[in-house]
């Protein structure tokens, strides 16, 4: 290991054994002072804790038929903050240390990444899930996240930071879970309708009915969101949704769900933008908001039967059976650069390339959950399987004019992908301590026939692949107290190869011919804990080994060498009210209501150390990633949040050029929600970017995607 690491290393470990020492004197000082004082019973705590509600919680030790004892996680409960329109992640995301919301131009789209693994595109490096089964367009071979369900539609969202890989499956940059409402138990029929408008001809809406009737509970809802965007020309955008589930009880022992989901989208693209100044070049400093290409469109559609179910064998077994089918079609009108700069350049081309690309596919996640006994202790033993298949047609076209939606037949090929997983963990208690190992077998799949290819018509490829890939990983944890746990984690993944790996689709790409997948372990140790009803906290310390990493190097795309990671994540949520009470002996939180004050950071240190960027730092791993702001909730009268977020410098290339460099930016948020009439109606309104900083979070091949400006919205709910 080199000096630099060795020195880095050290600086981590005392860092973080710094805040560890400092937590568990704190916790442990606490826990001591209430063995010492125990007048009141238990009941009153539970209370206390109630006064103050944690927005972030880690994920319970075992749910769904999978087990989380060990791995470090967080949920974020949409319910105890304030209202969130236009799908608004940086404020989603706002309690999860490490999760880079690289904030795209429309609002229709989202791009994440996490503790630097990877391109954020439309996250290509992260498992997506809605209620645990995936929602990528084919997650091994093409794992573009081109749909995001309404948050107005989501009860949490989960977020996996280590072992996601063991228990979803590819991806070495953790998995994200949105956990959807359920339908209404206590009443037969419930409906509300959210009404909100903003700048730029902002307008969303969110309508839903739900409840429960002789045994069967509903939920429907239909979402529509649309705006002009920010940018001059061809930012305008336009989301549907609509959704249906059923929820039947039919015995005492199986709970049924059948659902389905539309979902449709049309995106304008306006091109990107660059601080180099000169004829024909769309400058940053000059007019941010002016848009290079003015033709180009991205198109979605998605729909997705699901059937659940959940069967209780007995007292000790449960049987979760999930099934989801998919289609996915996604087109994109792209103009050529003509004469212009392909950086920041205002395209003047007078053709265009559209690519369609449908996908078709089958999921099934089964899984067992058995107690079973050891001793005193009662052990859980998880075992699993899923089962996967995904057949992609592609062709690309060449338009004769920028706005043509047909043109001369280019490219056309076929693409299949076949996986079949093993799973299986087992939580071993041994008093306050334990112990998790699992495993996961991957075998993977893939197909491509290449059938035209007009630029080189006698060399088609056809490529038959298979990848048996072993995921092992062991989770501990320890009970210090009854509030305070330590855990550890050690934990591997993977990316496969995509299908763009084996055939470029840009001209003069090439792709090396031993291209292989990627592989990665994370080794993280923290402490968590919720010691008093005012405090919750999780810290922790990791390093990251990714080998094999896909990059390019010029004009080919290939295994670009070995990254190596080392952190230190730390979150924390405070209740004021609660701790000045406590210190004064006053009743602020009876009287005022709960005020938050949270704060987590994610600090890196991410250095190639082989390959031809030995010595560069990977893309999108900025030294410091810090969120923090206040949250205010004023009983169930009222929610307000101010929130922001700070991002280090970073490169948006491997090979840290120049023009890749997105420079450090602060973006602050202020949402509100206010309730009447028993939350029948609900006023929201919020400013994002509130300063109007002006700052970008991603830089594209084709420029610079400049950051949204400060706008204005605001709205309506009825709950009737």
């Amino acid at each position: 290991m080199s000096e630099f690491r060795v020195s880095l290393l050290r600086k981590v470990v005392c860092l973080s054994s710094c805040g560890f020492i400092t937590a568990a004197s704190f916790a442990l000082a606490q826990e001591a002072q209430t063995e010492q004082n125990k007048v009141l019973p238990e009941v009153v705590i539970e209370a206390e804790e109630e006064k103050a509600p944690q927005a972030a919680q880690p994920i319970p030790d075992q749910e769904n038929g999978k087990i989380f004892a060990g791995k470090k996680s967080t949920v974020t409960e949409l319910e105890k903050i304030p209202n969130i329109t236009t799908n608004n992640y940086r404020q989603a995301f706002s309690r999860t240390p490490g999760l880079l919301t690289s904030e795209v131009a429309n609002e229709g789209l989202a791009s994440f990444s996490y503790r630097g693994l990877g391109d954020p595109h439309e996250s290509f490096n992260l498992n997506i899930l809605k209620d645990g089964l995936p929602i990528g367009a084919d997650i091994f071979g093409y794992p573009a996240n081109y749909y995001q369900p309404p948050l107005e539609s989501i009860d949490k969202i989960e977020f996996v930071h280590g072992g996601g890989s063991l228990l979803y499956g590819p991806q070495v940059g953790g998995a994200i879970n949105y956990v959807s409402r359920e339908p209404r138990k206590d009443v037969p029929f419930s409906a509300e309708t959210k009404q909100v408008f903003g700048e730029r001809n902002l307008y969303s809406t969110y309508n839903q009915v739900s409840g429960t009737q002789d045994g069967v509970g509903y939920l429907g809802f239909f979402h529509h969101r649309q705006s002009d965007g920010f940018r001059k020309e061809n930012s305008d955008y336009a989301v549907n949704n609509g959704d249906i589930k059923l929820k039947f009880d039919s015995t005492s022992r199986a709970t049924w769900e059948v659902g389905f989901d539309a979902y449709s989208a049309d995106h304008g693209e306006a091109g990107g933008v660059t601080l180099e100044k000169g004829a024909g070049l769309a400058n940053y400093d000059e007019d941010r908001f002016q848009s290079s290409v003015k033709f180009d469109r991205l198109r979605i559609d998605r729909y997705a039967p699901t059937v659940k179910l959940k069967y209780d064998v007995d007292a000790d077994t449960t049987v979760y059976a999930n099934a989801t089918a998919a289609y996915y079609k996604r087109m994109s009108r792209r103009q050529s650069a003509g004469t212009a700069e392909a950086f920041g350049g205002i395209y003047n081309g007078t053709t265009n390339t559209l690519v369609t690309q449908e996908f078709r596919s089958v999921a099934f996640d089964g899984r067992v959950l058995h107690d079973w006994k050891l001793g005193e202790d009662k052990q859980t033993l998880s075992l699993g399987t899923f089962l996967y298949t995904n057949d992609s047609p592609f062709k690309q076209e060449q338009g004769q004019t920028p706005w043509s939606n047909a043109g001369n037949l280019q490219k056309q090929f076929s693409r299949q992908t076949y996986n079949v997983a093993l799973y299986a963990e087992n939580k071993f208690v041994f008093g306050k301590l334990k112990v998790t190992p699992g495993a996961r077998l991957e075998n993977i799949f893939q197909n491509l026939d290449e059938r035209v290819n007009s630029s080189s018509p006698d060399s088609l490829r056809q490529q038959d692949d298979y990848q048996g890939i072993l995921l092992p990983g062991l989770g501990v944890a320890y009970e210090l107290t009854k509030k305070l746990e330590l855990y550890a984690n050690a934990s591997s993944g993977y990316k496969p190869k995509t299908f763009q790996d084996s055939i470029p689709l840009s001209s003069g790409d090439t792709i090396s011919n031993d291209l292989h997948s990627a592989t990665s372990r994370t080794f993280e140790v923290g402490m968590r804990g919720n010691p008093t009803h005012w405090l919750q906290f999780d810290t922790s310390t990791f390093a990251i080994f990714y080998d094999d990493q896909f990059g390019r190097v010029g004009s080919n795309i290939q295994n670009v060498g070995n990254s190596q990671t080392v952190g230190f994540d730390v979150g924390s949520e405070l209740g004021a009210f609660a701790l000045l009470d406590e210190m004064g002996g006053t009743e602020l939180e009876d009287k005022l209501g709960n005020l938050q004050v949270f704060g987590n950071a994610s600090f890196l240190n991410a250095e190639f150390v082989s390959g031809p960027l030995d010595g560069k730092t990977p893309q999108y791993a900025p030294n410091y990633l810090i969120r923090t702001g206040l949250n205010y909730r004023a009983f169930d009268v009222a929610k307000v949040a101010f929130q922001g977020t700070l991002v280090d410098n970073h490169f948006a290339d491997d090979a840290n050029s120049e023009q890749y460099q997105i420079p450090s930016y602060a973006v602050w948020d202020l949402t509100a929600e206010t309730n009447f009439w028993g939350k029948q109606l609900s006023l929201v309104a919020g400013i994002n970017n509130i300063f109007d900083k002006k700052y970008y979070a991603r830089v594209r091949s084709n420029g610079i995607d400049p950051g949204l400006p400060r706008n204005v919205y605001g709205g309506m709910i009825f709950r009737f």
